[in-house]
């Protein structure tokens, strides 16, 4: 029996496509074993967020509503083994702070932020520290349903599972790298959070190693109603903290930090 050699062809090119993509592909707990310890506990007396360890684990990136009205934070590892670490810069409207840590945070890998936006319906995964200050960190995964500009930054719209305590923490992508980072979500919707963008993230963190005192010219928003958000507060024995709204145009939005009293909303 003779083979057709076009068929040989298109399955010995098909066989390669699929090692290929085997040898790309990762699994959830492959990436959780690469870099959860690069995800960090940020503890505050206000209240607590998640963080990321970069630039060979001299400082720390987090959202800045996290670190609100602090100087000196701790930084707790997966490990448990605790550190401090300063406010060395922060922009409230970008939402992004850089930390300096005392000493440094020794890593076998640390992740890389992208330069690039992720394709609508590629996969993500969140990492972080929701709703309890204690590690070990929590894990879930989703899709991006879209990138769009908020207040003057471009942000990715993600439907994986996040709560209060996930602000700060990286948002990874199929290749393993760091596509955002976790700010804000929509209040009695499931599905709809947001990641400021990596391309973003590195033109702030740019200016603010240049320049620690670096504020960014504030953007026009739209008309909205702003609340400043809060870092999520430390669980009570019983009592859930409350979400804190973010009223603004098209739908009622919430950072990732909590307060006791909840505020109205539209």
């Amino acid at each position: 029996m003779r083979l057709n050699p076009h068929v040989w062809i298109i399955s010995a090119v098909l066989t390669v496509s699929l090692m290929a993509c085997g040898e790309n592909a990762f699994t959830p707990e492959e990436l959780y074993g690469d870099y959860d310890s690069s995800v960090v506990l940020i503890e505050t007396d206000e209240g607590f967020g998640t963080g990321i360890v970069i630039r060979e684990g001299q400082y720390n990136l987090t959202a800045a509503h996290v670190v609100e009205g602090s100087q000196i934070v701790t930084v707790r590892h997966a490990s448990r083994r605790a550190t401090t670490a300063r406010v060395f810069s922060g922009n409230e409207d970008s939402d992004v702070a850089l930390l300096k840590v005392t000493g440094t945070i020794s890593l076998k890998k640390y992740p890389a932020l992208a330069n690039t936006f992720p394709s609508v319906g590629s996969s993500v995964t969140v990492i972080g520290y929701p709703m309890h200050p204690h590690p070990p960190s929590s894990l879930s995964q989703g899709v991006v349903s879209k990138v769009l500009p908020i207040g003057g930054w471009r942000h990715i719209e993600l439907d994986a599972a996040v709560n209060p305590g996930n602000s700060g923490g990286p948002l990874f992508s199929e290749e393993r790298e760091i596509i955002g980072m976790v700010v804000r979500g929509i209040i009695d919707q499931q599905g709809l959070n947001y990641a400021i963008s990596s391309v973003d993230i590195i033109t702030e963190l740019e200016q603010m190693i240049e320049n620690p005192a670096y504020a960014a010219k504030k953007p026009t928003p739209s008309p909205s109603v702003y609340s400043p958000p809060t870092a999520t507060p430390r669980p009570r024995a019983i009592a859930t903290p409350t979400p804190t709204p973010w009223l603004g145009t098209g739908g009622a939005h919430i950072y990732f930090g909590a307060t006791d009293q909840p505020e109205s909303r539209t």
